[in-house]
């Protein structure tokens, strides 16, 4: 079975019937950020990972392509890539039958 945007999903579709039982696929998402503690650019830097099935899916950490002047808006700026990729995720598992 190939969806819409052409991924193979019959694999994965198998492999999930099979332990569909036992597999608790529940998005758990986790974001943070250090706000300006690079002392030389006063950089902050942002992680998220997102897990399904107690396994990670995608992971980033990254230094913010700006200076912030709170933490507040250092957190706001890592939630946008991290919003993206937990919206990603979602629909990936939609398309492959799961809640």
């Amino acid at each position: 079975m190939i969806n819409g945007s052409g991924i193979n999903l019959t694999p994965f579709n198998a492999l999930t019937k099979a332990i569909q039982p036992h597999l608790d696929v529940s998005l758990h998402a986790y974001a943070n950020t250090a706000f300006a503690d690079r002392p030389g650019s006063r950089a902050s830097i942002g992680a998220y990972i997102v897990t399904a099935a107690s396994l990670p899916l995608i992971w980033k950490t990254k230094k913010q392509p700006l200076v912030t002047l709170s933490t507040t808006e250092a957190e706001f700026i890592n939630l946008t890539p991290y919003g993206s990729s937990l919206v990603w995720i979602n629909n990936i598992l939609t398309e492959a039958g799961h809640p």
